[in-house]
């Protein structure tokens, strides 16, 4: 039988070296760009005012680079409004015309970067579409729905639906589906075809890589997500996608999108684990990340024993107590058998500290 000191001779000796234990692959590092300008906007119908009172959301615009500061609108006759708020409303006293009038939107970030969008807008045809999945990867069929589209006037009927991807294509029907051959933010718009025009709406599509896709135990794991990498400020901030299915019935056990923000430490590195429940047990997705754009991430259970919402110490010597444990043996903890092979040993020590010092989101 090992020794305390003996074993905690090892847990140093794995944490100290937990760098070289694990592969590394490029990671998607976001390039700083211009914002991108968004909108979307409903005319109220039942609305008791003078005129045409339209209802205006920009909270889907998006910038690489930092937050959004300040919205300017032209509402196109005449009135010109800078806000810092996404959302607001505009009153035409004299009501649109029917074929409509044009909105500029003009955005900018934090850094002094602007984007600007400009779209036709009309009180008695009004586009909208949703698409899943809402986070999709690089090569994934998008599906767009714009069956929500609606038009109030028997004079001004819907007679098409021209998309508009963001990606140099377009695409035609109430119903589309599109895929993706690079990461990034797109602009997605919507113009539907009337008599009277083409109202037009937008919303921002982020596409992902494929971060992670492996099996663990009786589960197939798949993550996928956008990193974006400030060598500045050193923080990395990902949205990330976590898909976990049954590994014989193919049935969805689990889907949950997760954002994050996370500083660099002294050396370079980040780590963060991602925990999500199982019908067995918690599945931990760890995954470290470094200034030169290299990462790596392992599936095993989760290692947060302790249930603090980080890989510390604590979690590493509750391993400690049940190395070299079997299943029905005092000292087994079925938590601390991290890599599900029946025996908490070397590996097990290992997993822990690749995620060690991890905050843990969920």
């Amino acid at each position: 039988m090992r020794r305390p000191l003996v074993v905690m001779v090892a847990v140093l000796i794995v944490l100290a070296s937990a760098s070289t234990l694990l592969g590394s692959r490029p990671l998607s590092v976001h390039a700083s760009s211009s914002p991108f300008a968004t909108f979307d906007w409903t005319p109220c119908e039942t609305c008791v005012v003078v005129g045409d009172l339209f209802f205006f959301n920009a909270n889907g615009s998006l910038s690489p680079s930092g937050a959004i500061v300040s919205y300017t609108w032209n509402f196109g006759d005449g009135t010109i409004v800078k806000t810092a708020n996404p959302i607001i409303n505009h009153d035409y006293p004299v009501g649109v015309p029917s074929k409509g009038v044009n909105v500029t939107l003009t955005v900018q970030d934090i850094t002094g970067q602007t984007g600007t969008i400009r779209q036709l807008i009309m009180f008695q045809t009004v586009p909208a579409f949703s698409f899943t999945p809402t986070f999709p990867a690089v090569g994934v069929q998008v599906k767009f729905d714009g069956s929500g589209s609606i038009s109030f006037s028997n004079l001004n009927p819907i007679l098409g639906y021209l998309w508009d991807f963001g990606d140099g294509s377009s695409g035609s029907g109430v119903i589309v589906t599109h895929s993706y051959t690079a990461p990034g933010s797109y602009r997605v718009g919507l113009s539907l075809v009337t008599p009277d025009g083409r109202p037009t709406t937008s919303r921002i599509l982020v596409v992902g890589n494929i971060v992670l896709k492996g099996t663990f135990d009786d589960v197939n794991v798949t993550v996928t997500g956008s990193f974006s990498l400030n060598q500045t400020s050193r923080t990395l901030k990902a949205t990330l996608t976590v898909t976990v299915v049954n590994a014989t019935s193919g049935l969805l056990i689990i889907t949950k999108t997760l954002n994050l923000t996370v500083m660099f430490g002294s050396r370079g590195s980040v780590v963060f684990v991602l925990e999500l429940p199982t019908n067995s047990y918690t599945l931990g997705i760890g995954c470290s990340a470094n200034l030169t754009g290299a990462k790596g991430c392992i599936l095993s259970k989760s290692p947060d024993l302790n249930h603090n919402g980080t890989i510390d110490i604590i979690d590493v010597s509750m391993m400690a107590s049940a190395f070299d444990s079997t299943p029905g043996t005092p000292k087994w903890n079925p938590n601390a058998d991290l890599n599900n092979n029946g025996i908490v040993d070397i590996v097990d020590l290992s997993i822990a500290a690749f995620d060690f010092g991890a905050p843990v989101f969920s």
